[in-house]
């Protein structure tokens, strides 16, 4: 059984492996960028696919260059 706790089902078979679950901070898309990025909800963290079209959703934070 996972322990991880996941956004909606598409994240949660995407960690899926015929041997079992794989840990979503180690999974790598086929560019080499991380496939889940962890969100801070409510009742705690869950994994989330990471999209890199959409800002919000990308596992990097963009700061702001210093004036």
């Amino acid at each position: 059984m996972c322990c991880a706790h996941f956004t909606n089902t598409k994240a949660f078979d995407a960690h899926l492996l015929e041997e079992g679950c794989q840990a979503p901070g180690s999974i790598m898309r086929r560019d080499g960028q991380p496939k889940f990025i962890i969100r801070e909800r409510s009742f705690g963290p869950v994994w989330a696919l990471a999209d890199y079209r959409d800002k919000n959703r990308r596992p990097f934070v963009e700061v702001a260059p210093a004036s």
